[in-house]
């Protein structure tokens, strides 16, 4: 009864999460998302074409803001179509994906803080 309930070894847990560990996480995730390429095919022009886009140049439009504030978000949208497009693997598009939401979420914040 001893050696079952007594451990030889003791377990060392880190409270700390290392940037590369969640980096090759979501890396991970994305890879085994393939299986599901054509939702987020969908997914992804759905929300960023028909619903980012449009938002943010109806707030462009509303305030007077510099050129890149323009160009920021046509960018953001061709990476999108490109990478779907192409039919590149999910371990591309989504996190391209996440970056041109990082974008468009920019520069529509920018816009908010130029309507106060």
């Amino acid at each position: 009864m001893q050696h079952t309930i007594h451990h030889a070894h003791a377990q060392h847990y880190s409270t700390e999460i290392s940037s590369t560990k969640t980096k090759s996480g979501f890396i991970a995730w994305c890879e085994n998302q393939q299986s599901n390429s054509l939702f987020w095919l969908a997914a992804i022009m759905l929300i960023q074409a028909c619903v980012m886009v449009p938002a943010i140049w109806f707030a462009l439009s509303r305030v007077e803001m510099g050129f890149i504030f323009r160009v920021l978000p046509s960018i953001a949208i061709v990476l999108c179509l490109v990478t779907n497009l192409a039919a590149l693997p999910t371990k591309i598009t989504i996190p391209t994906f996440f970056a041109c939401l990082v974008i468009d979420l920019f520069v529509l914040a920018s816009c908010l803080v130029q309507m106060l």
